[in-house]
């Protein structure tokens, strides 16, 4: 699935969170698709059938719902983009990591779409943007605590 053009996706959200990790820590979270469940609140259940590179497909429950998604680009410790789709919505969710000294500002953003999203965009960028927020949260606190 091609990218969403931002200037016309009805929702969209880029929220950032400064993390006292090594970029490696950081990523190891993230990337860990199959440990989703155990990390993240809302994430229900998350599978990776292959390695994590760009085209793998991966499965997982969030909000009740079930989405198919595919890596795009992908630059270990840097860079982690996918497209999902779920129920009457289409989304692109992408996140960077810039390292500092002691310190990993992580930055994440997403694009909603479809039938689903344009009946409830009011709705839909709440959930979008507290969605986001509490990855930023739980990838912290896990990369934090990380030994």
């Amino acid at each position: 699935m091609p990218a969403l053009p931002s200037s016309t996706a009805p929702v969209q959200a880029t929220h950032s969170v400064l993390i006292h990790a090594s970029p490696e820590k950081v990523w190891k979270v993230l990337a860990d698709i199959n440990q989703w469940p155990s990390i993240f609140k809302h994430v229900s259940a998350a599978k990776l059938e292959d390695t994590l590179r760009p085209v793998s497909s991966f499965k997982w429950r969030s909000g009740g719902m079930t989405i198919v998604s595919t890596v795009g680009d992908m630059v270990e410790a840097k860079q982690l983009t996918w497209t999902g789709k779920a129920l009457g919505t289409k989304a692109v969710h992408s996140w960077t990591l810039s390292s500092s000294n002691d310190h990993v500002e992580l930055i994440t953003s997403e694009q909603f779409d479809g039938w689903l999203v344009r009946l409830m965009p009011g709705a839909m960028q709440k959930m979008l943007d507290q969605t986001l927020k509490s990855w930023l949260q739980d990838i912290k606190s896990a990369a934090e605590g990380f030994h």
